[in-house]
């Protein structure tokens, strides 16, 4: 009877064990799926940030291309002053050229007439 006590004891024991031993494998394999699962936060949160980093490159792009238009229509303008300018001094010349023709034609005409 005591041995058979025993035998019960070991055997208990080892079904004990066997239950401890399975729990621990649940245990791992559910820390290998939280860690599985941080691992594809992880990765989902820097796809989030690459996206974002590209989101802000393509705005980068674009305010640098409304930069280069800015600065082409800048220099339209400038160009059409420049313009503008010139064509204002070349009127301000053919008149002073035609005031000079015209007191000198005044000249010609009070020297032949006296």
């Amino acid at each position: 009877s005591g041995e058979e006590d025993w035998n019960k004891k070991v055997e208990d024991e080892v079904v004990h064990q066997e239950k401890v031993n399975d729990w621990d494998r649940k245990v791992d394999q559910v820390e290998k799926e939280l860690d599985w699962d941080r691992k594809v936060d992880q990765v989902e949160k820097e796809l989030v940030w690459e996206s974002k980093v590209e989101e802000a490159e393509v705005q980068i792009e674009k305010e640098n291309e409304w930069d280069r238009k800015v600065d082409q229509v800048e220099k339209q303008l400038a160009w059409e002053l420049k313009v503008d300018e010139a064509e204002k001094q070349i009127e301000r010349e053919t008149d002073w050229d035609r005031r000079v023709d015209e007191a000198e034609k005044k000249l010609e005409q009070e020297v032949g007439s006296s």
